[in-house]
């Protein structure tokens, strides 16, 4: 896109004078005030009738316009005597070039955002050219912890020299330095607290993950944090066995499990039933829970994840 060139104009258009006749030809002016003039390249009018001659300079020495293109933007170059008027008016150029300038930037406009799928070869335009599709495509692929942290690190305030151990409530919270039970300085904690005896924490932090639980009254306060690389398995399954007796009443057997798979969460949905601690063993195919559960229809939900660096 090509704008036609502009030249910067003179409040109230002040004038001065010839200071010496001038021919047809001649390329360099002499005027008595050279003050009057903007910086070159300019326009400059000869006269103020309708015989009146605008130049073109693109120089200025002393008191002379040099380098001078005697009639421009259509008018007739001539002879002049010394003290005819000469000004920087408004000519026909400067308004043929506003129009032409605003009709080209108008015809270029883009009316809608479109993202091509290779750079446009010799386009101007960062938008249709690829650039900001390839800033959003790998902002897209980044891992699920940077998403959140950018997403959210202007919603909430920063906290600061607090306790992590005190939110047990669900929700989002940002936190800064000097907390308490933090696994990092400047994360994203989310708190899922389906009851008030069952917290889960999980925190973001630089691409990382960790979480903890903690369950009141089961001999169970706060786990302490363990750094995981995803969430990757949900999972209900029926109860198999029955027992009055601490034993293995459930059984989850998957290729993805192994020894160093972690529980994320575990929730029963006939809580009542299970009237002891549970325990798990996590082992090369399957977990095992262990406990007393009193109902054959009771169901656990599984949520599981991978020990993390």
């Amino acid at each position: 896109m090509a704008l036609t060139q502009m030249y910067e104009g003179k409040n109230n258009s002040p004038q001065t004078a010839l200071s010496a006749n001038i021919t047809a030809d001649d390329s360099v002016i002499p005027v008595s005030d050279i003050s009057v003039f903007p910086s070159a390249p300019n326009l400059a009018t000869i006269g103020n009738d309708d015989n009146a001659e605008v130049i073109r300079y693109t120089g200025i020495s002393g008191s002379t316009l040099t380098n001078c293109e005697r009639g421009f933007g259509g008018t007739t170059k001539k002879s002049w005597d010394a003290e005819t008027v000469i000004s920087r008016q408004i000519t026909k150029y400067d308004f043929d070039a506003i129009q032409s300038n605003i009709t080209e930037l108008n015809n270029a406009k883009q009316d809608t955002l479109t993202f091509d799928t290779a750079p446009t070869a010799g386009s101007e335009n960062p938008v249709t050219s690829g650039g900001v599709k390839t800033a959003l495509e790998g902002k897209a692929n980044s891992n699920v912890a940077d998403s959140l942290n950018e997403r959210y690190t202007n919603s909430v305030d920063w906290i600061n020299n607090s306790d992590l151990d005190n939110y047990r409530t669900s929700g989002m919270y940002n936190f800064g330095t000097n907390n308490a039970n933090s696994p990092s300085n400047w994360g994203q904690l989310f708190v899922v607290a389906p009851r008030n005896d069952q917290v889960n924490q999980i925190y973001f932090c630089d691409g990382k993950v960790w979480t903890r639980e903690y369950k009141n009254g089961r001999d169970i306060q706060w786990t302490t944090w363990v750094p995981f690389s995803s969430i990757y398995y949900f999972y209900q399954q029926p109860t198999s066995v029955t027992s009055a007796s601490t034993a293995e009443f459930c059984r989850v057997s998957d290729s993805r499990i192994t020894p160093a798979t972690i529980v994320l969460n575990c929730e029963f949905t006939v809580p009542s039933a299970i009237t002891s601690n549970v325990t798990w063993t996590t082992a090369a195919g399957y977990i095992s829970l262990k406990g007393i559960c009193t109902s054959s229809t009771c169901k656990v939900n599984l949520v599981l994840g991978q020990k993390g660096n």
